[in-house]
């Protein structure tokens, strides 16, 4: 796996340590997304004003969520990219 990957995570994780429920979905082996805090403090999705959105932890408001996944697509797509271009040009010098 990619080292920014890992290194994502670690600083994700540490982020979340300090939310006590977060505490809970890491001690129960939870994947640390979204909708397992949401269940986890039985907020419904479809409630939630702007108002509360500002005050779940950073992790796990929207916009970060967004932000979060489209930065790793982003990352993974160029990662891609890369793969194939080296890939390219090796087969073009053992022609």
């Amino acid at each position: 796996m990619q080292e920014w990957i890992v290194g994502q995570a670690e600083a994700l994780l540490r982020d979340a340590i300090a939310h006590s429920s977060v505490a809970v979905l890491v001690k129960y082996g939870l994947p640390l997304t979204r909708e397992n805090y949401l269940n986890l403090n039985n907020v419904d999705e479809d409630d939630l004003d702007a108002e509360q959105e500002g005050e779940l932890p950073h992790l796990f408001q929207q916009s970060m969520v967004e932000e979060r996944v489209a930065s790793v697509m982003f990352e993974i797509d160029i990662d891609d990219t890369l793969r194939r271009l080296s890939e390219g040009a090796r087969r073009r010098t053992h022609h």
